[in-house]
């Protein structure tokens, strides 16, 4: 079903305003998660160069903190901090000062962008199907994976990445089939941003100029592909330059130095993975896969599973067929097929790297988030030729919306079961065994409602310990002052407190420290569950 242009961008607006008046409902029900200080530091390092260097160029006298690091002395100066940046530019203007307000501020911001991403997803399946009813059904099942609506509050790196990539796919797609000066630019802008905000968004840029190379050998128009070619490149390398700091003292070697650094990251902790812990750097080559599988929704795992045996049967059936005598044969027939293999190309290329590298991983999928877009554009095509074959068949053909609407549906019971914990989401096939298979609450996101209770429950002054790898000032700090006032944390000194809170997230085996054991005058007194899932526990000292 086709509608005019005018009346989609109306649907479009209502949407995101129906949405985002929602996150203003929802947005301080969530804590605050063990990353968001440090990265909140990261940008306040490079805002603080930033101030630095315009005062040395034009002789102002801006003020910066002492207790922020210098950017040449900072260990994670590598990191890419667009958002970040973006995020402070926002502090700044609205004179954003006390911590929670801080927080929620990046909350919203980010679920903003996340937003944005999800209009974008919809925008791309209607672009390239012509289909309302797939294009809104794209865009809510990205909104409604619970595991992602709730990392879309508080996970500034992850979600931040996935939502600029989607932006990255709908510009670089539009110009795949425009060659329009106006989508050439916001290509090379948005895949800098996309590498500013991580480095790997770098891999993102090559794909895409291996995409246009293909163009080039099978359209034969070399000039004006290769005056594209190099107008992309130079706006992607300025773009870069501009918006992040790190590069400006030394660009050629800070750009591989940061590549370099992300391409080889070295993190020592452990994974607790199917009831055993496991270095980060070493996992079984199908930790990724299965993390995917158990926390997304059953009724899309055979959908995705279709999709992706379809889609590859189909390139490695044209892969074959060109050869001397099909010269002339397209790996692709139509802008459609094209964006299919585009995205097979995206979702498949990093996945294998990974496993093949086994590169470091740990706290789930989360890393790979940015490949969820590519899998629903690849399961919303894979539906749009299901309803074509079924064409003549009725019965199956009313099926497939039934499907499609179950599987929202399902999501949406989840996020209402499981909030505002949906990040700790198992499907129901792994829900019973997860707090034995897996980690659970690894953001830590649950200390603060388990702090509140303490404080709710008890007219005096408590003093509570920690007894797993997680930090309860952060989720202090995110109460009311009145109440966090009446809590005092101890760390793991154990004879100084009346209370422990634990989520159980080590990143080592709690069996070989001490400093994890809680000592047996201590009882369990509370937990903070989701089902079958056990997010927190409190135990409460009895003698």
């Amino acid at each position: 079903m086709n509608i005019s242009k005018k009346k989609f961008n109306k649907l479009l607006a209502i949407f995101f305003s129906i949405l985002f008046l929602v996150s203003f409902i929802l947005y301080k029900d969530y804590g605050i998660s063990i990353d968001e200080e440090s990265t909140r530091l990261h940008g306040l390092v490079s805002f603080k160069y930033i101030i630095l260097v315009f005062n040395d160029l034009l002789n102002l006298e801006i003020k910066t903190e002492l207790s922020i690091p210098n950017l040449h002395d900072y260990p994670y100066k590598e990191y890419g901090v667009s958002f970040e940046l973006i995020s402070i530019f926002f502090e700044k203007l609205f004179s954003v000062n006390s911590y929670q307000d801080i927080y929620f501020m990046k909350h919203i911001l980010t679920h903003f962008f996340f937003l944005l991403g999800v209009i974008f997803m919809i925008k791309i399946i209607y672009n390239n199907f012509g289909n309302i009813f797939l294009a809104f059904w794209s865009g809510l099942l990205l909104y409604s994976t619970p595991r992602i609506f709730a990392h879309s509050f508080f996970n500034n790196k992850d979600i931040i990445f996935m939502s600029f990539f989607i932006f990255a796919i709908f510009f670089t797609f539009e110009f795949f089939k425009k060659k329009d000066i106006k989508y050439l630019v916001l290509s090379a802008i948005s895949l800098a941003l996309l590498t500013t905000i991580r480095s790997i968004g770098f891999y993102f840029f090559v794909l895409f100029i291996v995409f246009l190379f293909i163009e080039i050998l099978e359209k034969k128009k070399l000039r004006s592909n290769l005056k594209s070619l190099a107008l992309i490149f130079l706006i992607y390398l300025i773009s870069i330059y501009l918006l992040w700091p790190y590069l400006w003292a030394n660009p050629l070697f800070n750009f591989y130095q940061a590549v370099m650094s992300m391409s080889d990251y070295n993190w020592q902790g452990n994974v607790f993975y199917l009831g055993n812990f496991f270095l980060g750097s070493h996992l079984p080559w199908h930790y990724l896969l299965t993390l995917i599988v158990a926390t997304n929704s059953i009724l899309l795992i055979p959908l995705v599973f279709t999709s992706l045996i379809w889609f590859l049967v189909r390139f490695f059936k044209r892969l074959f067929l060109i050869n001397d005598k099909n010269a002339n044969l397209s790996f692709w027939k139509s802008d459609r097929e094209h964006l299919i293999f585009y995205n097979l190309v995206l979702f498949l290329i990093p996945l294998i790297v990974i496993i093949l590298n086994s590169s470091t991983l740990y706290t789930g999928w989360r890393h790979v988030y940015f490949l969820f877009p590519s899998l629903i554009i690849l399961s919303s095509a894979c539906i749009f030729y299901l309803f074509k074959i079924l064409n003549n068949k009725k019965f199956l053909k009313k099926l497939l919306p039934v499907f499609c609407f179950l599987l929202i549906l399902n999501n949406f019971y989840n996020l209402i079961k499981f909030h505002p914990y949906q990040n700790v989401y198992f499907n129901s096939l792994f829900a019973k065994n997860a707090n034995k298979k897996f980690e659970i609450d690894y953001w830590g996101l649950s200390n603060r409602e388990a702090l509140y209770k303490l404080v709710e429950n008890n007219e005096e002054t408590v003093s509570v310990c920690n007894s797993s790898f997680t930090n309860l000032e952060m989720s202090r700090k995110m109460i009311k002052l009145s109440e966090s006032e009446k809590i005092f944390l101890k760390e793991q000194n154990y004879n100084d407190c009346n209370f422990i809170i634990s989520n159980e997230y080590y990143v080592s085996d709690p069996k070989l420290s001490l400093r994890y054991q809680v000592p047996e005058n201590f009882k369990i007194f509370d937990s903070i569950n989701r089902g079958d899932i056990i997010l927190s526990k409190t135990f409460k000292k009895v003698q």
